[in-house]
């Protein structure tokens, strides 16, 4: 009787984590469908790259940064003649200053600065 309890328990067990064929149609469909999104963000992304030269005018730049453009040139060639650089880098100094002042002056958090 004991080994006829421990069998239908195991059953139990294993017919709830089973899925049908339907189950895994509809898990491809949705991650296809995410596929395709990543794609079409991934080409957004190539179209539109982040930049300074998304910095219009003195408004723009002092909201992100706090400076106008002029300061924020000045500044970014001081810091860039003391600044060694040691690894690769995926951004030029200018963008990677941009980031740091927004993360600085609008303390957004890392997931905003990718996005």
């Amino acid at each position: 009787m004991l080994q006829s309890i421990t069998t239908r328990e195991c059953r139990a067990v294993q017919t709830e984590h089973e899925f049908g064929p339907r189950f895994y149609e509809a898990q491809i469909y949705f991650l296809e469908k995410e596929i395709s999104q990543l794609k079409l963000d991934n080409a957004h992304l190539a179209l539109e790259p982040f930049g300074f030269f998304a910095v219009k005018d003195d408004k723009s730049c002092y909201y992100y940064t706090g400076l106008k453009i002029p300061v924020f040139t000045v500044i970014q060639e001081i810091c860039y003649d003391i600044i060694q650089k040691t690894c690769i880098q995926k951004l030029n100094f200018k963008d990677e200053m941009l980031l740091v002042l927004m993360k600085l002056r609008l303390d957004l958090d890392y997931r905003d600065l990718a996005q």
